[in-house]
């Protein structure tokens, strides 16, 4: 393949444009498949190539030939085939907006001009950057192999997520668990570990089970979307997919487990809401266990809590604020309070007494939790459900 590169060519036509031409000596491609070339996903079913690509490559150049008001052509023969780019040899199409500004030397972690020509800010976010949400958007991780794929979907999505990616499986675990993102879109076809294993690793380990995921494939067949379904998958799209509707499914189920989470918090339906999710119910049932246990226990507390289930005071406090939304403190409190209106309701105890049944050291303390979280005093409780 040879590239040359000419300026200030003699022909009118280009006389102010960089002519670009590309060429190799392949038997050429099918008449059929020319005016399809550029479009996204689409793949030449051509026995002769042993590597196929996301069909992205060609649909990304000739948008990037576009947006620096160029062009992209491609002529074809049995003697090979050259793609022709004519680039604008000066600026002058672009606005003084448009126009780039003097940048850091970190540049090359971004990328710059949309369409509509302001400039691209998609974080490509490493192990050492800070993991904390930016602007309060979900955080969301790609596990694709494909850097074309990967490239595009992270510049339909910056705008809208926090972004973090990995190139297979394995990598996609390990920052999983480092993050707990909001949300995972993965390939299946992967190295080191396809999407069916990484899912299933995914929603197996208590810690990252509540994640939803996203499973991307051009595998469509029902068997290959049940087997997905029964990696745990929370959706499967196929290829080609419209990037509008995986962007409308993705903040679907992102907005379900929020309200999910706002449900989960609000009162009385904590002791018993379901989760939607087997692994997360057993994990929830396991606190909702462990705290009952030790309900009587003053001195009981998160690090007790955390030793008692077998994972870090990080990790708990993580898991829960995304399954419930609430701290492990509050979660103890909310079940210590939740035990006492039983208790309560057998009208069988003082209020000071159920107080310190269920952990609490200071009646006062535990009268105003209590108005807090039922708004209404533990006395009225008591009075509103007493047996005639």
């Amino acid at each position: 393949m040879e590239t040359g590169i000419k300026a200030k060519d003699n022909n009118p036509r280009i006389s102010d444009y960089v002519k670009i031409s590309i060429s190799d000596t392949g038997s050429g491609i099918p008449e059929k498949d020319i005016h399809n070339l550029f479009e996204r996903f689409y793949q030449a079913d051509n026995k002769q190539f042993h590597h196929k690509g996301s069909g992205l490559g060609l649909s990304l150049t000739k948008n990037m030939v576009e947006i620096h008001g160029g062009k992209i052509e491609v002529e074809t023969s049995t003697n090979g085939t050259t793609f022709t780019i004519l680039l604008p040899a000066v600026d002058s199409y672009l606005t003084e907006e448009q126009k780039f500004k003097p940048v850091s030397p970190g540049i090359n972690k971004y990328l710059h001009l949309s369409p509509e020509g302001y400039h691209r800010s998609t974080r490509q976010i490493n192990r050492s950057d800070s993991m904390e949400p930016i602007h309060n958007k979900p955080n969301v991780l790609l596990v694709e192999d494909d850097l074309d794929l990967r490239t595009y979907l992270e510049q339909e999505f910056h705008a809208i997520y926090n972004l973090y990616n990995a190139s297979d499986g394995m990598e996609g675990y390990e920052l999983a668990v480092e993050i707990l993102p909001d949300l995972i879109i993965s390939d299946i076809m992967m190295p080191e570990m396809n999407g069916y294993e990484f899912c299933k690793k995914i929603k197996s380990n208590l810690i990252t089970s509540h994640i939803p995921v996203i499973l991307l494939t051009a595998k469509t067949s029902t068997d290959d979307e049940i087997e997905g379904f029964e990696a745990g998958a929370d959706a499967y799209i196929g290829k080609p997919f419209e990037i509008d509707h995986l962007i409308a499914k993705a903040n679907a189920i992102i907005e379900n487990r929020m309200r999910l989470r706002e449900k989960f918090n609000a009162g009385r339906v904590l002791a018993n809401f379901p989760t939607r999710n087997t692994a997360d119910d057993k994990f929830i049932q396991k606190v909702r266990d462990s705290v009952n246990k030790n309900i009587a226990e003053i001195d009981f507390g998160v690090l007790e809590l955390s030793k008692d289930l077998g994972i870090s005071r990080v990790h708990l406090h993580r898991k829960l604020k995304a399954i419930a939304n609430v701290s492990p403190n509050e979660f103890i409190k909310n079940i210590r309070l939740q035990r006492a209106s039983e208790i309560l309701l057998t009208q069988e105890f003082t209020i000071s007494e159920v107080c310190y049944k269920v952990g609490f050291n200071s009646p006062a303390y535990f009268s105003s939790c209590f108005k807090t979280f039922y708004r209404m005093s533990p006395s009225e409780f008591v009075e509103k459900n007493r047996i005639a």
